[in-house]
């Protein structure tokens, strides 16, 4: 039997030249990283406090004209914001029930263009003949949920033999109201220098 030598000191090997060379270079890409993000975290914070004294000059009325045009842009900005929820809290799904409910087989639905600003709507529908066209109008006016209904247009439709005349039917939308809101509205951060 072989006798086996068993070294607990171990003898002590040197890292290569090229071991060296790569922790040199990841200690010189962390310490990088670590300037970059602390060059990014003071770039950021000086834009924070430069929003807030626009903010602070705009509220308080003493804006220069850049700060009032900055605001501005604020304003529109948050216009549009309101705009976009007022546009979302529609109820979208009485308009749709409503003219489901007043579409039969005799009539297929191409498009639908809401304009809820306008109370408005226009029905691209596809039917056989034009009496079938308007017996919808009439059941959209008598459903409660428009007023108004009138037949804008009518073209032949391509392609389909089944239902070969395109009608555009318009008409002004009632049930328009937008749920009831139990949250107060927020004003906006930045607030015009004129209000």
């Amino acid at each position: 039997m072989e006798q086996s030598r068993i070294d607990f000191n171990g003898s002590i090997t040197r890292a290569s030249r090229g071991g060296y060379l790569c922790l040199a270079l990841v200690l010189t890409l962390f310490s990088t990283g670590v300037i970059y993000y602390k060059s990014m975290l003071r770039a950021m914070t000086m834009a924070r406090e430069q929003s807030m004294a626009v903010a602070d000059r705009s509220s308080s009325g003493h804006a220069a004209a850049g700060d009032t045009k900055q605001a501005e842009l604020h304003a529109r900005r948050w216009q549009a914001a309101q705009n976009v929820v007022a546009h979302l809290n529609v109820p979208w799904s009485s308009l749709f029930a409503a003219l489901e409910e007043a579409a039969g087989g005799d009539i297929a639905v191409l498009r639908v263009e809401p304009d809820a600003a306008r109370h408005e709507v226009h029905v691209t529908v596809e039917t056989d003949n034009i009496a079938r066209a308007i017996a919808y109008a009439t059941r959209l006016q008598s459903n409660g949920s428009f007023t108004n209904v009138y037949l804008t247009s009518q073209r032949p439709s391509p392609g389909s033999p089944a239902r070969p005349l395109q009608v555009v039917i318009a008409g002004r939308w009632i049930s328009i109201e937008p749920p009831h809101r139990t949250e107060p509205d927020v004003a906006p951060l930045h607030a015009s220098a004129s209000e």
